[in-house]
């Protein structure tokens, strides 16, 4: 919390749990104090191909949700992961650059994320509107 305001939560870190390609995926999504912006994306697995899927796993992979939205407006839209790899999504808020050979892992990890987000929706809203009005 913020220490000049009590009612505001500085960002918010949501477990989230899903299936890739071969077995399970989990992981946590940090959001800034705007319940909208990831601030950092951490996932782990049980079995996805070493080099393909696997790569969920890395920094490379994780850092590529940061700064990117998971409202727009006031609908929950999540993030997306697209198919293939190389290209640049910076001007958009809700694509992450994908990854080559990976992409019934790179499903897995949207669907859960949007299951997830959809899960946390009435806790993300009302914090946002808690989190708007305490900085006004």
């Amino acid at each position: 919390m913020n220490a000049s305001d009590s009612n505001k939560v500085e960002n918010a870190v949501l477990p989230v749990f899903g299936f890739g390609l071969w077995n399970t995926i989990s992981g946590y999504i940090s959001l800034e104090s705007d319940f909208n912006t990831i601030k950092g994306a951490s996932y782990a697995h049980v079995g996805e191909t070493p080099g393909l899927g696997a790569r969920i796993a890395t920094t490379e992979i994780q850092d590529r949700y940061k700064g990117k939205k998971i409202f727009e407006g006031n609908d929950l839209v999540s993030v997306v992961m697209q198919k293939g790899e190389g290209m640049d999504y910076s001007g958009d808020a809700h694509k992450v650059d994908g990854m080559s050979g990976a992409t019934l892992t790179a499903k897995g990890v949207n669907n859960m994320l949007k299951e997830y987000f959809n899960c946390y929706k009435k806790y993300l809203e009302a914090n946002k509107t808690t989190n708007q009005q305490a900085s006004l």
